[in-house]
């Protein structure tokens, strides 16, 4: 008697939408699992649990809108990218918020974390302008800043970078990268000497 093929998430889903909460458990821990690999390469560690489950939260509420049961895992992985963009862009904002308490700060550290401040806005609309006008330089900058955070030495943020970035771009090569990099650094200097020159635009 031949065996029956193995359960599918798509099957999982199918009888998950019928009511079968076993099936629904599954589904979710299943997922779990496929988020985890992901998540643990994009966000800092400790932040990783936080972002498995508002992914998990966003496919539980919009699961039961699909109009069919197939591709369940391709549209939850859109799900959980876009809840890791949205992690990214909280960062960024975050990054940029600098309090001031006078008790603490005498004035040139005041000026000093002014400048810095000033600098990383710059660096943040440039980047965003980069991003407009060349998408695939905009996605290399954040493939690497992406590693900043995630590896504390030098030689192992290289490393992590190169690995990001070819999983974003598995058609591209070492050399095709360093090569594609170059120009983009051409292009967001030139950027950047725009936004002093007030000409970004």
């Amino acid at each position: 008697m031949p065996e029956e093929p193995p359960e599918t998430l798509d099957d999982l889903c199918g009888r998950a939408l019928s009511g079968d909460d076993e099936a629904q458990t599954r589904l979710y821990q299943s997922l779990r699992v496929r988020f985890f690999q992901v998540a643990k390469r994009r966000v800092r560690s400790d932040d990783v649990e936080d972002v498995l489950q508002e992914g998990l939260r966003i496919v539980h509420l919009k699961l039961r809108s699909r109009r069919h049961t197939d591709g369940v895992l391709p549209w939850s992985m859109a799900i959980l990218r876009n809840v890791v963009g949205n992690y990214y862009r909280k960062r960024s904002v975050e990054a940029r918020r600098i309090e001031f308490p006078a008790e603490s700060r005498d004035a040139s550290d005041l000026d000093e974390a002014r400048e810095r401040a000033e600098e990383m806005d710059r660096l943040s609309r440039a980047l965003d302008v980069l991003s407009r006008s060349h998408p695939r330089c905009g996605a290399l900058y954040r493939e690497i800043l992406r590693s900043l955070d995630e590896v504390g030495d030098l030689p192992g943020r290289s490393r992590g970078a190169m690995e990001m970035v070819l999983q974003r771009f598995p058609n591209m090569t070492p050399g095709t990268i360093y090569v594609a990099l170059h120009r983009c650094r051409s292009r967001l200097r030139r950027i950047l000497a725009q936004l002093e020159e007030g000409t970004d635009r």
